[in-house]
């Protein structure tokens, strides 16, 4: 177990041995030209997954009109770096069926780490490809299980596949026919965020540093810049946590709600200025987006996104986002949407572990002009909700150049909301934006999306004895016939 491997040294040298000895087993495999099936350029980037080799091998010895099927990870369907895989999989098989499971309760295999996915596929050789494959996703009981079994399966045609994922060709995690024509009307409303052709602004993602390979930059320091780790980051709240004792996994960290009368920036680290690396020195002069890598279907939310205020850093965990040609304005615009469920409810079905550029680079953001009315709309909301401290007033006060909310002095109370009531009431009209002025959604789309969050239902019934958030969301369709500023 993990556990001998830190105690035991004789066990824990024999582990290395092992580790390095895969390695150069792995290391021959790559290169012995048996094994072809590469994604290109970035999408190849990353770990060498062997489970592909595997995958790989029995599609080479599959005759034609013949089978494959196996049990191998949810990457097989998602993960960018089987991308040729996947490429040859639906150009020359028919994939039937596709199923992916949670193993959320151990009900598959209790030895296997609860966030764990995995998935069977079975595909036979045909003459020519298939125009949709069938699948089931989210399999968590065994009843789940039979019921695929019988039948109750979607059909995914393979030319939206090819339209939400072009690059990867990732196929998402479908729960319902319902959730397909969600998806095809989200995407056909805006381009994916990678694509540079759609016009600007145009995204630059950065790990800023690197919490492992980067420690000697930080590790000792008492004073310095702060440094972002995963938990700090939140929903329009880039000070969701405070650092108490302990570290590494044995941290231990304290929520901050907003009526806290000690929340501010509370890092567990600090990098002396003199530390920082030089590729992220201009960064630190600028606001920008950072969001939270560590994702999960099976989480809470999956996707989570704050402004990071200048004269931080943010830790791998916390990549950022900064815009070319410094286009700020277009920030609280872009963490409205990111922050939205409706957007939320594509990346759940596209995530696995890792909330990873290329997942973010498929989604389909809008990209706005200045002059868009829900620009208008969204920017001033947005702006309550995240300039909630004194290091944000700066931020305010610079989009308070376009009229969208009134300057403060530097000294004055902070601008923005911090009871919880109002908060969550302007949540709520920003869901409304995203989903019906963006996506086009409809009140019972929207009832649709906000249903795929239980954790979020559950948590709010046992707080406030009721869904709050689709209420006041559903309360809003009805209310807001047309967009206003706050």
């Amino acid at each position: 177990t993990i556990a001998d491997l830190t105690v035991d040294p004789t066990v824990s040298e024999a582990w290395g041995q092992y580790r390095r000895t895969l390695y150069c087993w792995v290391h021959f495999l790559k290169n012995s030209g048996r094994f072809v099936m590469y994604a290109p350029g970035n999408l190849g980037k990353g770990d060498f997954n062997v489970y592909r080799m595997f995958v790989e091998a029995a599609m080479g010895t599959t005759r034609p009109g013949g089978f494959a099927a196996q049990v191998v990870p949810d990457g097989f369907y998602s993960g960018a770096n089987t991308a040729a895989i996947r490429k040859v999989m639906l150009e020359a098989y028919s994939l039937d069926p596709l199923l992916g499971f949670e193993n959320a309760a151990g009900v598959w295999f209790p030895e296997v780490h609860r966030s764990q996915k995995l998935c069977i596929y079975a595909a036979q050789r045909a003459p020519s490809p298939a125009s949709a494959i069938r699948a089931r996703f989210g399999i968590r009981t065994h009843g789940d299980l039979a019921a695929a079994l019988s039948g109750d399966l979607l059909r995914i045609p393979v030319a939206m596949i090819h339209e939400f994922s072009p690059d990867a060709l990732a196929v998402m995690e479908f729960d319902s026919q319902l959730d397909i024509d969600i998806a095809s009307k989200m995407y056909e409303r805006w381009p994916k965020f990678g694509d540079k052709k759609a016009g600007p602004p145009h995204r630059h993602y950065m790990a800023e540093v690197h919490m492992g390979n980067d420690r000697v930059l930080f590790e000792g320091a008492t004073s310095g810049l702060p440094l972002y780790e995963g938990r700090m980051v939140t929903h329009y709240d880039h000070r969701a946590k405070g650092y108490r004792s302990g570290r590494g996994r044995s941290a231990v960290w304290e929520e901050l709600p907003f009526d806290h009368p000690d929340k501010s920036i509370q890092p567990q680290w600090y990098v002396p200025w003199d530390s920082v690396p030089e590729k992220t020195r201009e960064r630190l002069e600028q606001f920008r987006i950072g969001f939270c890598d560590v994702a999960s279907p099976t989480n809470e939310r999956a996707l989570t996104a704050a402004i990071v205020p200048a004269n931080a850093l943010c830790g791998h965990k916390v990549p950022t986002i900064v815009f070319e040609d410094d286009v700020s304005w277009a920030y609280p615009v872009m963490l409205g949407v990111l922050n939205s469920h409706t957007l939320d409810f594509l990346v759940r079905k596209k995530v696995g572990l890792s909330m990873t550029y290329t997942i973010f680079d498929s989604l389909p953001i809008p990209r706005l002009p200045i002059d868009h009315p829900v620009v208008a709309a969204l920017a001033p909301r947005v702006l309550h909700l995240t300039c909630t401290g004194p290091e944000m007033t700066p931020f305010w006060n610079a989009m308070a150049e376009r009229g969208w909310v009134a300057p403060v002095e530097p000294d004055a109370p902070v601008p923005g909301l911090l009871d919880e009531d109002e908060r969550l009431a302007v949540i709520a009209e920003i869901e409304v934006i995203v989903a019906r002025d963006l996506y086009g959604l409809t009140p019972s789309e929207m009832a649709h999306v906000l249903a795929t969050f239980p954790i979020v239902a559950r948590r709010q019934t046992a707080k406030y004895g009721e869904y709050r958030t689709r209420r006041l969301v559903l309360e809003g369709f009805e209310r807001m016939a047309r967009v206003g500023g706050r």
